[in-house]
């Protein structure tokens, strides 16, 4: 995960608007990906059972 944070941040350097600090600006990125990951998690593991 953070390998690939690191690289959505470095691929986005050109997109931060100095509005806040690179800390939070990060931090954000983080969160964000993890959500997705975690998203994405729940949706290919979903369980069909048979309940008859």
């Amino acid at each position: 995960m953070a390998q690939d944070v690191f690289f959505k941040c470095y691929e986005k350097m050109d997109t931060f608007r100095n509005e806040s600090a690179y800390k939070t600006w990060i931090l954000k990125i983080t969160v964000n990906r993890c959500k997705d990951v975690l998203k994405s998690w729940a949706n290919k593991n979903v369980l069909f059972t048979d309940l008859d």
